[in-house]
């Protein structure tokens, strides 16, 4: 549950701003599919630059709230360059403590020229060559949904003889005015790559 409250309390203050998060109507991640299984893939990132910031766990505080407004604000302008920068999908989070939140800047964006951050607790994050596996579902992002596909995922991987070399964490692409059989939800777990299958 703690989960699905994350991504629907951070798209829906996106919504509360007047912009619109709607599927195909925004930038994704770009990717490499190497291997697709049916709901399961294996893709490769080039290269993603994120904006990130933590998720406090303060005792009778909703922060998830707070770090997706800090992260909007540093795109919405409150940036070094005083610049607004394009909203993209998937929100990221961690999915077993839920202590970090992401955005994916923009393809054309390079952490030498990317704007910074005016907030101490926003931070710039590069990432090469990131190869993982996804399992992909519809339906609500809760905590039961998340370690059943989870599950199903490590499965896949451990009878292909592939390894793992991250923690899982989830990508969540609609709002949640979005019927639950038409959303987008992503397990995601960094494998080790290349392997034969």
């Amino acid at each position: 549950m703690k989960f699905m409250l994350l991504v629907c309390s951070a798209i829906l203050t996106y919504f509360l701003t007047g912009c619109s998060l709607v599927k195909y109507t925004i930038e994704h991640a770009p990717y490499t599919l190497i291997k697709s299984d049916e709901h399961l893939e294996i893709r490769h990132y080039d290269q993603m630059l994120l904006v990130s910031t933590t998720i406090n766990s303060e005792k009778g505080k909703s922060s998830d709230d707070s770090a997706f407004k800090r992260l909007f604000a540093y795109i919405s302008g409150e940036n070094s360059e005083a610049q607004d920068i394009s909203m993209t999908a998937p929100v990221f989070m961690d999915q077993d403590k839920a202590t970090k939140m992401s955005f994916v800047l923009p393809k054309d964006f390079r952490i030498e020229s990317a704007p910074a951050p005016n907030n101490p607790d926003v931070s710039l994050e590069k990432i090469n060559n990131y190869t993982v596996a996804v399992i992909r579902f519809s339906g609500w992002l809760d905590q039961e949904a998340i370690e059943g596909k989870k599950g199903e995922l490590l499965a896949w991987l451990r009878e292909r003889e592939i390894n793992t070399i991250g923690q899982p964490f989830i990508a969540g692409y609609d709002p949640p005015s979005s019927l639950p059989f038409f959303r987008r939800n992503e397990v995601l777990i960094p494998i080790e790559w290349p392997k034969s299958f």
